[in-house]
């Protein structure tokens, strides 16, 4: 009786080990990604969307990129990635500790993107950094699961113009030379990186006075009446239960502001899907006694940021009417 029991509990402590040999093993061998899909955003903005299994809260996650089958493998990093020579501006592309890696997101993608192949890496422990390991020390995709490559062909995301505005009236309009050019007042401004859509910077606007406060720029002095201003800029802010706006500003000579001023509110939340600016566009037909045109930005109370200023003007249309001509015979 004595060696049944023996060998009773040798069975169960068998049985336990191995259950607790298997889980562990699991835990340590199954982590895998098992598809990527992406999608073309407004923006606009190009997400990939990783979905992986078996991982745990200590897991830690990369994304990964390179230019052909035979280049070395690039770690991505949050904020500004150059590739093929052009600065794409990314985020979501480091997450630790958690068991649902996020989105990485373009925020200012191109057709320069085109066949980019990508891949996300998995490691675990804190502070352990998946890119900084040997190789085969990482976890990634999983048996026949294959590395996403980027297509932006027919999508808004191949356009090579939401970076660029020929003939732009604003100066410094991505805040890639700090504040030059800009005036404020009734909060912190700074060149910073809250929403970035093309270069390394964007400006960000803290309010600290709820009731005046303001960012602007001149963009023109004695524009003729009629002209048409057209402005596009990226904006948003933390929280949208406060006001928030962008705005073309019309001024007589004595700064009076004058009421065919036109904005438009930004409630874009930065941090909600797809994650950072939104695109907004806005014009404004100069009005009778104009000296001074201006662009600007502000609201009611926390943050407001905005990226890639582009303002441009069309003449006024001639609506006269001829009522007699003469010709010298």
């Amino acid at each position: 009786m004595r060696n049944l029991n023996f060998l009773k509990k040798t069975a169960k402590f068998s049985l336990f080990s191995f259950v607790f040999l298997f889980g562990f093993i699991a835990s340590i061998f199954a982590h895998e990604v098992t598809g990527y899909v992406a999608n073309c955003a407004a923006g606009p903005q190009y997400s990939i969307t990783a979905t992986v299994i078996n991982v745990n809260s200590t897991s830690n996650y990369r994304w990964q990129y390179r230019l052909n089958s035979t280049s070395p493998w690039v770690c991505m990093v949050n904020g500004a990635n150059v590739i093929n020579g052009t600065s794409y501006n990314v985020t979501g592309a480091v997450f630790n500790l958690t068991t649902t890696p996020g989105p990485i997101v373009f925020t200012n993608p191109n057709s320069g993107l085109q066949g980019i192949e990508l891949r996300m890496v998995i490691s675990d422990g804190s502070g352990v950094n998946p890119c900084t390991l040997p190789a085969g020390n990482t976890w990634t995709n999983s048996p026949g699961v294959a590395n996403h490559f980027i297509n932006v062909t027919g999508t808004a995301c191949a356009s090579t113009s939401s970076c660029t505005c020929p003939g732009n009236l604003v100066v410094n309009p991505s805040f890639e030379s700090g504040t030059t050019g800009w005036g404020w007042s009734g909060g912190n401004f700074s060149a910073g990186n809250g929403a970035v859509a093309c270069g390394s910077f964007s400006g960000d606007f803290q309010i600290t006075n709820n009731a005046s406060n303001w960012v602007s720029q001149t963009i023109g002095t004695d524009l003729a009446v009629g002209t048409v201003v057209n402005v596009s800029v990226y904006a948003g802010t933390h929280d949208n239960t406060f006001y928030h706006d962008v705005s073309i500003s019309f001024f007589d000579v004595n700064w009076n502001w004058l009421s065919t001023s036109v904005s438009v509110e930004v409630n874009k939340v930065l941090a909600a899907a797809p994650v950072g600016p939104q695109l907004y566009n806005l014009s404004a037909t100069v009005p009778a006694g104009t000296k001074y045109t201006e662009v600007g930005f502000g609201g009611n109370g926390n943050w407001i940021k905005t990226d890639q200023w582009c303002a441009t003007t069309t003449a006024p249309v001639c609506t006269g009417k001829v009522t007699s001509l003469y010709f010298n015979e």
